[in-house]
């Protein structure tokens, strides 16, 4: 293709082309388009969909933060259901009552929190949105990669050992409300508490 007008090369670019990483935190976003697509790695394939988000402030404004949310895995229905688990959070907290299309997400507004994903292999160290929750920092908030849900960006449900269970709508309780009393836990009698 004939450029319409030749470029001067003569002097050297003003950068190099690579984005300083946005610091973590919480940043107030657009979502500027949501499409769906396909994707085939060696584990499997399926469907995600992919959120381009537009920071409206407090600090970066007009930079873009790609999300990348998996849908449905052949390899890992637990890779879906944290995907879906993020998506329906992210809808929720945009103001989409029922999400029937991504086409509904586009040009509302919520904050997404970034954090950094750390270089590894051939990759570079780079931003990924973890959570999504309503302007003006919403009660509830929805961490998809670590598949923890808190009440705000420092509180989190501590893991227990063995393998990852699915939260259910009892496992959270809104901000400030009051845990149900749990009935006592009886002491377990020891060895030597045993009448022989």
């Amino acid at each position: 293709m004939r450029l319409p007008k030749p470029l001067d090369t003569s002097t050297p670019p003003e950068s190099d082309g690579a984005f300083d990483l946005i610091p973590a935190g919480w940043y107030q976003v657009e979502i500027d388009s949501a499409d769906g697509e396909d994707f085939s790695t060696e584990k499997g394939r399926g469907q995600r969909v992919k959120l381009v988000n537009k920071i409206s402030g407090p600090t970066h404004e007009g930079r873009l933060l790609w999300d990348r949310i998996i849908i449905s895995h052949t390899g890992s229905q637990q890779a879906a259901d944290i995907g879906n688990e993020k998506l329906r959070a992210a809808a929720y907290h945009a103001g989409v009552p029922q999400l029937s299309d991504t086409d509904q997400l586009v040009g509302r507004k919520l904050e997404a929190r970034v954090g950094i994903r750390p270089a590894r292999g051939q990759y570079e160290a780079q931003n990924e949105v973890k959570a999504y929750r309503a302007l003006g920092g919403g009660v509830q908030s929805h961490q998809g990669r670590a598949g923890r849900i808190g009440n705000d960006q420092n509180q989190q449900v501590p893991r227990r050992a063995g393998p990852p269970r699915r939260l259910s709508q009892a496992d959270v309780r809104p901000a400030g409300a009051v845990p149900q009393r749990v009935a006592e836990v009886q002491p377990v009698p020891h060895d030597d508490d045993i009448p022989f």
